[in-house]
């Protein structure tokens, strides 16, 4: 008979409908005990500052490596790199200028006939 009760037991146990167990019960901190120091925060905040500063070096470095060579010497050397725009202004105003003059010459062409 008592093993039948074991036995009746250990199957009440293994199956899902059976109790559920408590949870323990759990401890609430007190207030400060978990507080970070201000000395932490700072670290912390260095670290970042330092690895933010370190990034930067790094990817102007690496821009500084990838530039044409031209450029790089002109980097080097402190000296203005030539005006874009300008060059594109120029370029510009020269083909408007040439536009201007085959647009005068096909009338001429066509005054002459």
């Amino acid at each position: 008979m008592q093993t039948a009760l074991l036995v009746l037991d250990l199957i009440a146990q293994s199956t899902p409908f059976g109790p559920v167990p408590t949870p323990a019960p759990t401890v609430a901190p007190l207030p400060g005990e978990d507080d970070v120091s201000r000395r932490t925060l700072y670290l912390i905040a260095l670290a970042v500052l330092i690895a933010v500063v370190a990034l930067g070096y790094f990817i102007t470095r690496d821009a500084r490596r990838s530039l044409p060579r031209g450029e790089r010497v002109a980097i080097d050397a402190e000296r203005p790199i030539p005006d874009l725009q300008a060059d594109q202004r120029e370029r510009r105003a020269r083909d408007k200028k040439q536009r201007t003059k085959a647009k005068a010459a096909r009338r001429a062409r066509r005054h002459n006939r």
